[in-house]
């Protein structure tokens, strides 16, 4: 009797354990945005206070995460109200692509191949962006929009803004200053050195706005063109100050929200830019998502995005041989790695669902479950790993994200380009 107690202690004690092992999860059947949204639902309750939401992704280049994410805006947009998608992609540049959804006749592939950044560049994108042309074509009021938010494309702002203000007065064509300088030149600048002339341009622009009678539509434009330029060019005197591209992106949602209080919206982008905790507060190294907390509060919410294990798409060192440093050793194409390591968020729920999970980080408690980590790539892709291919993992990576989606299985975006503009 005494043994059948022990043994049934044992088996409750164990029980007890895996219960307070258990990582919070939602298994998700699937991130196939054509297929119904309804099982979206039961996610409702962790952003009913949010009027924006961080949908990041661990790599530039992976299918699946701009699926789930499409899927996801789908499910806002028709059961919540959404309807802004901001974008890690300069305003300048979005342009295209909202004119297109509110019903500008283009091609999407080409309205996507006219992004500065490849990861944009995508099949998967234009898809969506079809998806958002489609549900305006068939809504009166509230339309969806499609905007830019970053700052790193001087020559493309600085063509649309003439590009407006010569459309109304043409004579401006022969009287502003002109620059032939190109996106690459000026971000390649180093310092400061010469940056008042492109400052004096700036200036021209503001004043030619200021004496024409613009349009409702294209003064808001120019404005937000005009603050976008500034900031670029206010850059480079901040080029020690790392955080000033992510500050600078969250000052430019929030002035659409200032725009229209109707906005409910998403922030597409890389998880190092939507994620909620800031690194150094006191130094203001502050990502976008962790100003956007400061302002915001419970209204803004950050999903990561990360994956098991899959393909693709990155620059990667195709010739071992050359200098890491230099880009011309790189190939943008799709990358494999292995699965997930250790201690990773994916490792931790491999087993717990098929395809799609989402695992909320709030109600983390155990330091050991904090420390959980999450894979992380920019543009570029270098291996981690002396005997297979593994991605950078980043440790305590539930602290940053009020939420996190993994995909078990992922493949490549597919590029309608051949390499990077």
């Amino acid at each position: 009797m005494k043994r059948l107690c022990f043994i049934i202690f044992n088996l409750c004690f164990t029980n007890a354990i895996i219960a307070q092992d258990e990582i919070p999860h939602i298994p998700i059947s699937s991130y196939n945005p054509d297929e119904s949204t309804e099982e979206l639902n039961q996610l409702s309750s962790y952003f009913e206070n949010a009027k924006l939401i961080g949908l990041g992704e661990s790599t530039h280049g992976t299918s699946e995460f701009t699926l789930m994410r499409h899927k996801l805006f789908r499910f806002l947009v028709e059961e919540h109200g959404y309807n802004t998608i901001f974008l890690e992609e300069d305003y300048a540049t979005c342009l295209r692509a909202d004119a297109y959804i509110k019903g500008a006749e283009d091609d999407p592939s080409e309205v996507v191949k006219s992004f500065n950044q490849w990861p944009w560049m995508t099949q998967e994108l234009a898809d969506l962006i079809e998806w958002m042309r489609e549900y305006n074509a068939n809504t009166e009021n509230e339309q969806l929009s499609f905007i830019g938010v970053d700052i790193q494309y001087f020559k493309t702002t600085l063509d649309v803004i003439d590009s407006i203000l010569i459309s109304y007065s043409p004579t401006l064509k022969n009287e502003l200053t002109i620059t032939e300088t190109t996106n690459s030149e000026f971000m390649s600048k180093s310092n400061n050195e010469g940056i008042e002339k492109f400052e004096v341009i700036l200036k021209e622009r503001k004043a030619a706005s200021e004496d024409i009678e613009l349009s409702v539509v294209d003064k808001k434009k120019l404005n937000h063109l005009t603050r976008g330029l500034k900031f670029i060019i206010e850059e480079k005197h901040n080029l020690k100050y790392g955080a000033y591209r992510d500050v600078k992106m969250a000052e430019n949602i929030m002035a659409h929200f200032e725009d229209d209080p109707q906005t409910n919206g998403i922030f597409w982008a890389h998880n190092t830019h939507i994620l909620n905790r800031c690194e150094n507060e006191r130094k203001g190294n502050c990502r976008t998502g962790a100003n956007l907390k400061n302002w915001m509060g419970d209204e803004y919410y950050s999903i990561a995005l990360d994956f098991d294990k899959g393909a693709f798409n990155a620059y990667y060192l195709s010739n071992e041989e050359g200098d890491k440093n230099d880009i011309d050793n790189y190939t943008l194409g799709e990358v494999s790695v292995d699965p997930a390591i250790e201690g990773s968020v994916a490792y931790r729920l491999r087993k717990k669902y098929d395809s799609v999970v989402f695992m909320p980080t709030g109600s983390f408690t155990k330091r050991k479950d904090r420390k959980i980590s999450g894979r992380t790539v920019g543009a570029s892709f270098t291996n981690r790993s002396k005997n297979g291919s593994q991605t950078i993992f980043e440790p305590f990576y539930v602290k940053n994200f009020d939420a996190i989606i993994v995909i078990k299985n992922t493949s490549a975006t597919e590029l309608l380009v051949d390499s990077a503009k």
